[in-house]
């Protein structure tokens, strides 16, 4: 039988979301994360390598029902005539984690009385343990099962008409199972779990089938109802005869039905009862007692077929009479809050008791099993809190608003909870769309610093995952817009719902902020000794100079905006041809609004960035080409915002020409570098004379183990003492100085060394350089440290449901400062559970020096306290938080701050092992 041909006649029973195991083929992928302080005092974050493991298959089927233990009785039995059709129900379950086929055979067991002389196997479409009308035969093929996918067969047999009464005949049913990858697989299990043995009892005695039927599809939800019909017949070779007493003071046979759990009586439905001999009542079990009285508190329902005649005649019921029995029961839990879960099965089972051979003793019999499945109901809610911890359960137009005031360029953060109202665990997709002054939306875990997967899951049925969404506010927005995105969470399970739809597999929550005000400002100040303030000061008083001699201006650049920003600093040269222009930081000592001398810093190209309200200070050194002629050059340099380019202040710096010749190089440099690391300096030396100059570069010496090398052709090559060469007037060259510092150099070194060149005036042949005078720029450079590298291992790339993996985290300093304060976390991955916790004591960070939070970081705990004897967390001591944190104690003073320490090469590794679902 094919898969097709079951599916076409409604024969499976639906699968849940989640399997007994993990999915093959499903990819589990894991990155831990870390915060930390620097050696500056700076709070930094890193993350891992991505990890992933690939789950293997797994394969797996069980079939039921099995005998309890060797020697027992049959899994089954039933007694009929020779001859007589008897159906034994079976359920086949797919226990593995892959697609499955399996073939069946009906196999004759030793030892009995004899084989069946008919044996077929079907399908039992309606669960009801029949061979009703239209069900299909399996015959030679095999049956398809996915994951958790669950088939009912009905096996019907014939027993041969030549035997006797207390004859016996056995037979077991034996499956196997194949995959492409795995093979051919027998049944789950060993010994007795194999044994599936059906039995028939031949007898001559009455023979009285109790049949059962429910109504309605296989799968139903609450509120539906279902109509039990209890029927049978008396096919044995005599009549049956009353039991005394077998129900209250009534004498006759009683069929009684226990109602299933997740189901009340349906008292507006009047049950049908029939038999074809004897008086017919419908009792009902209510507190502790039969009686006629219909109630919703029943918990049993029976059918009495009471003999008038039982003082004189016991054997009442003949051969071929009939009896039946309806009732209806509604499917809930009684508890609106909760959902039943999904693939609960509703069983019903009915019991007879009758006399069948008149010797006074009652024999008990039940009827075949119905069953009926609850089916999958998507419900995901996406929104903010509703008061009890779970996201608010609403339509299309549900929004969470960001507090405080939005400002062009800030970053929005918004705290969303995902709550699985499904009746089945689920993982669930985030998308964000509609983005309107809104961009590089990033989903987090609740501590808003481990990335989140944008699928993420299982969720257990009412489960909620708290969610952080960032999104950046564009510097370009639209003052006075309302910056909004619609972030939608859509069901694996059930991905085609609708997020204006309560319960289904899609919702979504609009995240927006207030109005979008204005964030950026600036004043570029050309006059800062008068300090005055006025926007409109942008011209600085002129200053004399002569051809290629610089002239040094300062100014101030203030954030007068409402965000943080930053401004770069561009002087505008295309007017004035041959000028340079460079700007430099300035450290206004006596903050008198001069520039004097040692206060000029490193050359820069624009602001750090800067504070709402904070004004930082420059000086543009302008020099005019050998050449220029005499006059004023009003030499523009123009503040402009990196957030928002159109926010710009220009200020005109005048220069009064004179000319005068000479050489110059500059300017001066600074900078850091890590140990071992290389840093370059760029120079530019000048020729302001009126003819050529010949340029003799001097070797560079240090005291600090530095190498210096320079280049004069612009950073193509490097010598340590370069040929010298001619520059003509007007004319300049770019210098590179470049810095190696070797390994092992300290945090804190620190050398300034002048790049120096001889000079010789009106010269431009090299070979007859006489120095005149000497040029030079000096280099500074000091050595810095301090970083944290967190690297991530799993010991397994492919894994089987129910194994262990190993993540090994191991966070190293590889800086050369000690760091503080570090925290590792990492979340528990899809698709697996927490296992256990422990610390790789060969670390540097011991045991003893480690705290852990099972609470997302509000509250610490030491490793030791938390962990049992063995040394390790294990699943039961953690508890239900699926993150990690771990942080490093080195001061062992039981809390976690600045003077926790990670030195130089220092390494914390966590061990975390999970086990794969």
């Amino acid at each position: 039988m094919n898969k097709k041909l079951l599916l076409s006649t409604a024969l499976l029973l639906a699968a849940a979301a989640q399997a007994k195991g993990t999915l093959a083929g499903t990819e589990i992928r894991n990155v831990a994360s870390a915060s930390y302080i620097d050696d500056q005092g700076r709070a930094q974050s890193t993350v891992s390598n991505q990890v992933i493991t690939v789950v293997q298959e797994l394969p797996s089927f069980s079939i039921t029902p099995d005998e309890a233990s060797a020697g027992t009785a049959p899994a089954q039995q039933k007694s009929a005539l020779a001859g007589q059709e008897v159906y034994f129900p079976y359920t086949v379950t797919n226990t593995g984690n892959a697609n499955i086929s399996v073939s069946f055979s009906l196999n004759d067991l030793t030892g009995d009385s004899g084989n069946f002389s008919a044996k077929k196997l079907y399908i039992d479409a309606n669960q009801n343990g029949l061979v009703d009308s239209g069900e299909t035969e399996i015959t030679s093929s095999s049956i398809s099962l996915a994951p958790d996918e669950v088939v009912k067969l009905v096996a019907a047999v014939t027993t041969p008409g030549t035997l006797t009464n207390n004859n016996t005949v056995d037979l077991n049913l034996v499956g196997t199972g194949s995959t492409a990858t795995s093979g051919s697989f027998a049944e789950a299990g060993t010994g007795t779990t194999l044994n599936n043995t059906a039995r028939v009892n031949v007898t001559t005695k009455a023979v009285l089938t109790l049949n059962k039927t429910a109504s309605g599809p296989a799968s139903i939800k609450e509120g539906d109802t279902i109509v039990y019909t209890l029927k049978g017949t008396n096919n044995g070779g005599s009549a049956a005869s009353s039991v005394s007493n077998v129900v209250l003071t009534k004498n006759g046979i009683f069929v009684s039905d226990t109602l299933p759990a997740n189901t009340v009586l349906d008292t507006t439905y009047t049950p049908n009862a029939s038999a074809g001999a004897g008086t017919v009542s419908v009792y009902y079990y209510v507190g502790s007692a039969w009686t006629t009285t219909a109630s919703a508190s029943a918990t049993r329902i029976g059918l009495l077929i009471e003999n008038p005649n039982h003082a004189t005649s016991r054997a009442f019921f003949p051969q071929t009479a009939q009896y039946s029995l309806d009732f209806r029961v509604t499917v809930t839990d009684g508890n609106a809050n909760t959902a039943i879960p999904a693939n609960t099965s509703i069983n019903n089972t009915a019991t007879l008791t009758v006399d069948t051979d008149g010797d006074g003793t009652a024999e008990n019999s039940t009827s075949n099993q119905t069953t009926n499945t609850i089916s999958t109901i998507y419900a995901i809610a996406a929104g903010k809190d509703n008061g009890s911890g779970k996201a608010t359960d609403g339509l299309t137009g549900d929004s969470i608003t960001a507090s405080g005031t939005v400002y062009q360029g800030s970053v929005l953060t918004f705290n969303v909870k995902v709550t699985n109202n499904s009746n089945v665990s689920d993982s669930f997709t985030l998308a964000t769309s509609s983005l309107s002054d809104l961009q590089n939306c990033l989903l987090f875990y609740p501590d808003g610093i481990t990335p989140m997967p944008s699928t993420f899951g299982p969720l257990a049925s009412g489960a909620t995952q708290d969610i952080v969404v960032k999104c950046q506010v564009p510097t370009t927005a639209t003052v006075g817009n309302t910056p909004s995105v619609k972030l939608t969470a859509t069901s694996v399970g059930n991905p085609t719902g609708n997020d204006a739809t309560l319960n289904d597999g899609v919702d979504s929550v609009t995240l927006q902020g207030t109005a979008i005000q204005s964030g950026y400002g600036l004043d570029a100040d050309a006059t800062p000794a008068t300090a005055d303030a006025d926007p409109a000061n942008d011209t600085a008083p002129g200053q004399n100079t002569n051809p290629g001699t610089s002239v040094t201006y300062g100014f101030t650049v203030t954030n007068n905006g409402q965000q943080n920003d930053a401004y770069n600093l561009t002087p505008n040269l295309s007017g004035f041809p041959g000028y340079t222009a460079t700007v430099y930081q300035w450290n206004d000592a006596d903050n008198d609004g001069v520039v004097d001398a040692g206060e000029v810093g490193v050359a820069v190209n624009s602001t750090p960035l800067m504070g709402p309200g904070t004004t930082t200070k420059y000086v543009v050194v302008l020099t005019p080409p050998y050449g220029d002629v005499p006059g004023v050059d009003n030499i523009p340099v123009t503040v402009t915002s990196t957030n928002t380019p159109t926010l710009s202040d220009t200020m005109t710096f005048p220069v009064n020409v004179n000319a005068v010749n000479s050489v110059q190089m500059l300017p001066d440099r600074s900078g850091t570098v890590g140990a071992p690391g290389t840093i370059e300096y760029t120079h530019t030396v000048t020729n302001t004379g009126n003819a050529p100059a010949i340029i003799d570069l001097a070797s560079m010496t240090s005291t600090k183990g530095f190498t210096y090398l320079i280049s004069t052709d612009g950073g193509a090559s490097f010598a340590v003492n370069p040929d010298s060469f001619v520059l003509a007037a007007g004319t300049n060259r770019t210098i590179v100085v470049r810095v190696i510092v070797p390994a092992g150099t300290a945090i804190g070194t620190a050398e300034t060394v002048a790049v120096t060149a001889g000079v010789d005036y009106n010269n431009a042949v090299t070979g007859t350089y006489t120095q005149e005078a000497t040029i030079s720029a000096n280099d500074s450079t000091a050595v810095i440290g301090g970083n944290l590298k967190v690297s991530k291992a799993v010991d397994k790339a492919t894994a089987k449901p129910g194994d262990i993996l190993t993540y090994t985290i191991s966070s190293q300093n590889i800086g050369t400062q000690p760091i503080s304060k570090v925290i590792v976390s990492d979340p528990t991955p899809n698709y697996t559970d927490f296992f256990q916790l422990d610390i790789d004591t060969a670390a540097s960070v011991s045991k003893t020096q480690v705290l852990v939070s099972r609470d997302g970081g509000q509250t610490w705990a030491t490793f030791n306290s938390v962990a049992g004897g063995d040394g390790v967390i294990d699943a039961t001591e953690w508890g239900s938080n699926r993150t990690i944190f771990v942080a490093f104690d080195t001061n062992s003073d039981g809390n976690i701050t600045a003077a926790d320490t990670l030195a130089p090469s220092a390494v914390g590794t966590v061990i975390f092992k999970v086990k794969v679902q």
